[in-house]
């Protein structure tokens, strides 16, 4: 199908955060308006940022503030993680870890990637956003930013986004 409409959503500034109970919401968010409930909405997503060593976060979709289950990995069948969302908490749609420790893990900014076409059945205004959690209590994780966050000559930055394509269906 042909290309109807593209949005995107950036997130310039830092996120910080260490919830393992639930998904917390990132800033990372975008809305578009599907002409007609056939249509399709191609979502792609680019995150940059870091995790404490030795831990990894998981990044899951949501569309109006539900997940999006077909967006969610399904290859751990373990019970050691929590069940949110009817999913166990390491099975999701990215992962950003897992920090090794060595010299340099302070500095260490992870870029992932995903993409996922999505059958929403709306015309309706459709906020997308993505939401991450911790591997284990006492994980924090930083969006845009590496652990370090220092005034020196290793430190870095980028920005994450969010972009969303309606397709014809």
């Amino acid at each position: 199908g042909s290309v109807l409409q593209v949005v995107q959503g950036v997130l310039k500034a830092s996120f910080d955060g260490n919830n393992y109970d639930s998904y917390e919401q990132t800033g990372i968010t975008a809305t578009i308006q599907p002409s007609s409930t056939s249509n399709k909405v191609l979502v792609e997503a680019h995150i940059y940022g870091s995790v404490d060593k030795g831990r990894w976060a998981g990044i899951r979709l949501y569309r109006g503030g539900s997940v999006v289950t077909g967006a969610i990995s399904t290859a751990y069948a373990g019970s050691h993680y929590n069940v949110i969302d009817g999913h166990r908490q390491n099975n999701n749609w990215m992962v950003m870890g897992y920090n090794p420790d060595d010299t340099h893990h302070d500095n260490l900014v992870y870029g992932v990637s995903g993409k996922y076409l999505d059958s929403p059945s709306s015309t309706s205004s459709l906020t997308y956003d993505l939401r991450i959690i911790g591997r284990e209590d006492a994980t924090s994780y930083y969006i845009n930013r590496p652990v370090a966050n220092k005034d020196n000559d290793s430190s870095v930055a980028a920005i994450s986004t969010i972009t969303l394509t309606e397709i014809a269906g």
